[in-house]
Formats: C-alpha cells, structure tokens, sequence
C-alpha cells in the first residue's frame, strides 16, 4: 500500500473520530467493520478487514473459539497498553477475531439474511469474568451486529450500543459478573 492509500484510509477513519493504528489499513469502503469494547481497560477499537480477504481467512484448521477468545483479549491487551505486535501476532489476531466471528450465531443470522454485498459492522463487549471455572481464559465475549447506515460508526455511537448491551447482560446475565 503507497502512502497517498495510506493517507485516504487515515483521512476515511479520522472522519469517523477513528485513528490509523495496527489494523486499519484496509480501505473501510471495501471491508467489515469490527468493533470490540473492552470494559477491562475502558477501550474501543475499530478494526478495518478487506471483505475479498474475509473468505480467505475465514477457516484456520484446529483453532478453537476458546483460542480465538484467548487471542483476541491477549490482543486488546497490548492494544490497550499500547504494546507493539509482532507481524505473527497481528495475522492471528485478525484470524481469531475473523473465526470467532463466523462462529457465532449473530454473524450466522446476518450472513443468512443479508446481501452477499453488504458490509457487515460486527461488535464484541469484553467484560472480565470472576468466574474461571466457567470462563477460564477469566473473560467473557459478548457478540452483537448493529446495522449502520453509513461507512462505520463514531466511536460515540459504538459506546452508546455497547453500554445498552453490557447494561441489558449485567440484567439478564449477572452470572457473567460476579
């Protein structure tokens, strides 16, 4: 990718009240949008994937959901810390993130009802569990799509969703919690 796709996409996202980081160098007018809330560190990222890209990445023999949740809250960890990632760290990243998404009954329900064209706008909570013997990689994911009427969601809006998700799971899950 030449600096002036680079500056487009940057330009694109900072629209949006998004920065440039580790993942967003997929031009969002041609990706999926990922949108993960981590309530352990008070964080929201975005996350661009090119939609050609999504089918190829898709399927990775022999992990798991439990390694994708693993991964993936590793990864929020260093996101939120602010810690570099090894080129390997990001891809398998990107790779759980992709598989627990297509894993999940939300993404199931949409993919079955929406456009092959459609450019999906994926949301996962994080909320930490105290819980390790039910949840033993000691968080909880909470997947949920949310339709956008334009290219992405302000970081505003995804707060907005996630704080009726977390507050709706705290009412009808407070298991997850305690």
């Amino acid at each position: 990718m030449d600096n002036t796709d680079t500056q487009a996409i940057k330009d694109e996202l900072e629209k949006y009240g998004w920065n440039l980081d580790n993942f967003n160098y997929a031009n969002p007018s041609r990706s999926h949008m990922f949108y993960i809330r981590d309530y352990r560190f008070d964080n929201v990222q975005v996350i661009a994937h090119d939609i050609c890209d999504f089918d190829i990445i898709k399927t990775i023999p022999g992990i798991t959901v439990k390694d994708c949740i693993g991964v993936i809250g590793n990864a929020m960890y260093k996101l939120s810390h602010k810690k570099p990632f090894m080129d390997d760290e990001r891809k398998n990243f990107l790779a759980a993130l992709i598989k627990y998404t297509i894993e999940s009954q939300n993404y199931k329900l949409w993919h079955y009802q929406s456009p092959p064209d459609e450019q999906l706008h994926f949301s996962i909570n994080i909320y930490k569990s105290s819980s390790p013997k039910l949840f033993p990689r000691m968080i909880t994911l909470r997947p949920f799509i949310f339709p956008c009427d334009d290219l992405m969601h302000t970081p505003e809006e995804v707060i907005s969703y996630s704080n009726a998700i977390y507050q709706h799971d705290q009412e009808h899950h407070p298991d997850w919690f305690k």
